[in-house]
Order: C-alpha cells, then structure tokens, then sequence
C-alpha cells in the first residue's frame, strides 16, 4: 500500500478571507448608513409638506388667520394645500367682513342710543317741570306739546329701528327692469 501525503500551508487563504470579510463588514455598515440617511432624506422631502399643512392648520387655528402654506407642488398634496390656502383666503376674509359689520353696528348703535337720548332727557325734563313745578296754562300746554312732540320724535326712531330690523333680515330680491318700460 502507498500513500502520498501532501501538505500545504492555506494559512494565507484564510488570512485573506478574514481581511475580505472585515471589509464587507465596513462597506455594509457603510452603506446601511448612506441608506438610512437617504431614507430619512426622502421621508422628510415627502412628509414636509404635511408638516406645512399641519402647522398652518395650528397658526390658523390659533387666529393667525394670513398664514399660508406656500406649497406649489403639482400633485395630490400641492392641490390640497392650494384648496387649504383658498379656505384661509375665505376665512380671513370673512373675518375681515365680520370685524367691519361690528364696528358699523357699534356706530349705528352709538348714534341711535344718542339720538334716543335726546329726546329721552326732554320728556324726562319737562315731565319733572310739570310734576314739580306750579306753571300757568300755556306754560303747561307748552310743557305737553314738547313731551308730546318728542314722544312722537321717539316712535319715528324706534320705527325706523324696526324697518332696518325687518329689512337685514328678509332678503331682497332683484328683478331685471328695463328703464324704456317705467
């Protein structure tokens, strides 16, 4: 019986298959790192414009009612951020149109509490004159015609108070009229 026994040293071979190995090691970390920040870069390109959307809901929500997204893209979110800039637009407006009907009602209600004042303090004046006061006839008829004439001047504005009550509350209705015709 023969036997041939060969050795060789394959010491190098697993030297250089650990040394490949640390490398692959590296470059997948490497590269898992390179991914997990492009992920994250991505994701954050996509999700800014939610996040826009969101803090405009919260700054108009908080009555900052100018705030706008500024967001022009040309899809599913750009349109949605535009109809959500439309709405802002909206309501801004309407709060502009409330705030102007307020300070008008507040005037209307300063003049008219005035104008009721006036002849309020009249009757009221000649009323304690005539309590209090012995007056000759005329005198008295004068006293009676002004309480008189006041009071009337008081139903005239609390009438026209009604009217303009009636008239803010039925809607009017416009009617094409050709001018030739009337």
């Amino acid at each position: 019986i023969l036997y041939l026994d060969v050795a060789y040293n394959i010491t190098p071979i697993y030297t250089t298959r650990t040394q490949q190995q640390k490398i692959y090691s590296y470059i997948y970390i490497a590269m898992v790192a390179i991914c997990a920040v492009l992920a994250y870069t991505v994701s954050w390109l996509l999700t800014r414009p939610l996040y826009r959307l969101s803090k405009a809901s919260k700054e108009i929500a908080n009555g900052n009612f100018n705030f706008r997204t500024r967001i022009h893209t040309h899809d599913e979110i750009g349109e949605l951020a535009a109809d959500f800039d439309s709405m802002a637009s909206q309501v801004e407006q309407s709060i502009e149109d409330m705030k102007l009907a307020m300070e008008r009602q507040e005037r209307f209600m300063g003049s008219f509490a005035h104008e009721m004042k006036t002849p309020m303090t009249s009757i009221i004046g000649y009323a304690d004159l005539l309590r209090s006061h012995k007056l000759s006839d005329s005198e008295q008829q004068n006293a009676i015609t002004y309480i008189y004439s006041e009071g009337k001047r008081l139903e005239s504005l609390s009438l026209k108070l009604l009217d303009i009550l009636v008239t803010e509350n039925s809607k009017i209705q416009l009617v094409k009229t050709s001018p030739s015709a009337m």
